[in-house]
């Protein structure tokens, strides 16, 4: 019999917390504070909808940060938004 076993379970890390955001310790269920390496802005439990809004406006963060967030940001709200309203 095969028996597969994997130590990570939930949904997989956005790449902002690989490039962007410093992770800090576990808040409990897969939440995480973090911290802007470019501003050092913290936030007590991160979630990355609000950390890939605050790099398109982080004015430490290099442009073509802010650029890339901006873009996925605008696909993001507009998909947000279709949601609230339908």
């Amino acid at each position: 019999m095969l028996i597969l076993s994997s130590n990570k379970s939930g949904r997989p890390f956005s790449e902002i917390w690989k490039t962007d955001i410093k992770r800090g310790e576990s808040k409990g269920n897969g939440h995480y504070s973090g911290t802007c390496q470019y501003c050092s802005t913290h936030w007590k439990r991160a979630k990355s909808v609000s950390l890939k809004i605050h790099l398109t406006k982080c004015n430490l963060a290099p442009n073509e940060v802010r650029d890339i967030h901006s873009i996925l940001g605008g696909h993001l709200l507009l998909v947000l938004l279709f949601i609230k309203f339908s």
